[in-house]
């Protein structure tokens, strides 16, 4: 029997901004998943404030359990606010600390390829080069490579990619492990565990030592659709929200 479920939010269990709305059929359908004492969880790339609000602003009611958000952190309802998960986001933080000061060479070399070769956007967040913004989908496919190259160079420096957008990150903190880390919370085996994204940031998470029912809607990008399909998992022909209760049906999860 499914006990967890873990959704990307943008473009997986709703659509983009502007045309959001309520993924209702969804919610239909965790309310009895809930009910049995299942437990959801979105999965995102927002931080915590960003998916608080369209949580509100979409009406998305029952809320989920847990928020991965940035693609590191974890918060968990408790009565009617998200609350951190420590020591968890505790270790994250100094683990992200220590990376900026122990690999300042690394993001130093980064920067300058992006000023250099690109027209990309650098990002900071807390004052701090984070990340970028490419200005094509080419021009993003371009900084990938390169930057799986200088990787190689610092095994602990990561990226998570969600279409043009890139955000660095520790090696050990993504999707994933965000997952597996609340499997652990509630003794939950990977057998019991639902995932489903439609982006690079979701690789992690779509990976069957983590989640055994892995999927993806019709527009997932093909790298996600190509490892979902290496793993005998579910593409969906839908859309959204449609092709997230449509893999949970062919799943016969009920």
């Amino acid at each position: 029997m499914l006990k967890l479920v873990s959704t990307d939010f943008d473009g997986t269990l709703v659509g983009f901004e502007p045309e959001q709305s309520s993924p209702r059929e969804f919610l239909e359908w965790v309310v009895e998943f809930q009910f049995r004492g299942g437990v959801w969880m979105i999965n995102t790339g927002r931080w915590v404030e960003s998916i608080v609000e369209r949580i509100q602003t979409l009406e998305i009611f029952p809320k989920p359990q847990f928020l991965g958000c940035g693609e590191r952190e974890l918060y968990e309802l408790v009565g009617d606010t998200y609350v951190s998960v420590e020591p968890w986001n505790s270790h994250c933080d100094a683990a992200h600390e220590k990376l900026r000061q122990e690999f300042h060479a690394a993001f130093l070399e980064i920067k300058h390829f992006l000023e250099a070769h690109t027209h990309a956007l650098i990002l900071d967040e807390k004052e701090t080069f984070s990340g970028c913004m490419a200005s094509s989908l080419s021009e993003a496919d371009h900084i990938s490579e390169f930057l799986q190259k200088l990787f190689v160079k610092y095994p602990e420096v990561s990226v998570a990619r969600n279409d043009v957008y890139f955000r660095f990150s520790h090696v050990n903190y993504h999707k994933g492990a965000c997952l597996a880390h609340v499997r652990e919370m509630l003794g939950i085996p990977a057998s019991q565990t639902f995932a489903i994204g439609d982006h690079y940031n979701d690789l992690p998470m779509l990976d069957k030592k983590i989640a055994t029912h892995i999927a993806c809607p019709a527009n997932a990008v093909d790298a996600v659709k190509r490892q979902v399909v290496s793993q005998r998992g579910f593409v969906s022909g839908k859309n959204y929200t449609e092709g997230t209760v449509d893999a949970l049906r062919e799943f016969h999860i009920q």
